[in-house]
C-alpha cells in the first residue's frame, strides 16, 4: 500500500454537527512513481508543510496554501543559497508558519544549515558560511523569527 499524506480538517460545531473534512494533499504518485516516504507534516493556518524522499534518494520540501496547488519549496536539484552545491537531504520535519517556512537542508558533505522559505524565495538563516556550529534540532519559526538549537562557536 502506497503512503498518503492527507490534512484533516476540524470544523467548528455548527447546529450541534461537527464536520471533520479529508483533502488529499500528495500522495507516493504525486512525486515519486516508484514510492517514497513522507515525513511529519506542519500544519499552520490551513497551510501544510512537509518533507518527503524517494526511494533513490531525491528529496524535497513542499507546501500547500489554503486553496492553491501544492508548490515545492526546495528539492535535490536546486542550489544552496549563496553557494555552489545543490541541497542534499533534508532531514527532519520543516517548521511553518502562514506561508513561511523553515527547514533543515545539507550538502553533499554532510555540512547542514538552516533556510527560511518567506514565499517568494529562499534565505540563509544559519549554515557553515555563516557560522561553524552543529545544529542538532529540527527549527522553530513564529512571525518570521526563526529558533533551533546548536553547538559550536
Amino acid at each position: 500500500m502506497a503512503p498518503v499524506l492527507i490534512a484533516a480538517l476540524v470544523a467548528p460545531p455548527a447546529a450541534s454537527e461537527v464536520g471533520i473534512h479529508f483533502q488529499r494533499i500528495a500522495d507516493s504518485d504525486t512525486f515519486f512513481p516508484e514510492g517514497g516516504i513522507f515525513f511529519p507534516p506542519s500544519l499552520s493556518a490551513g497551510s501544510v508543510a512537509f518533507t518527503a524522499v524517494d526511494f533513490v534518494g531525491a528529496s524535497g520540501v513542499y507546501l500547500q496554501l489554503p486553496d492553491q496547488p501544492l508548490e515545492t519549496v526546495v528539492d535535490t536539484t536546486m542550489a544552496i543559497p549563496g553557494g555552489v552545491e545543490n541541497f542534499f537531504a533534508f532531514p527532519g520535519p520543516p517548521a511553518l508558519d502562514g506561508g513561511q517556512v523553515a527547514f533543515r537542508g545539507s550538502d553533499g558533505l554532510g555540512f547542514g544549515g538552516i533556510y527560511l522559505y518567506n514565499g517568494e524565495s529562499l534565505a540563509v538563516v544559519a549554515n557553515k558560511a555563516t557560522v561553524d556550529l552543529s545544529i542538532t534540532t529540527d527549527p522553530a519559526l513564529s512571525m518570521g523569527h526563526v529558533a533551533f538549537r546548536a553547538f559550536g562557536t
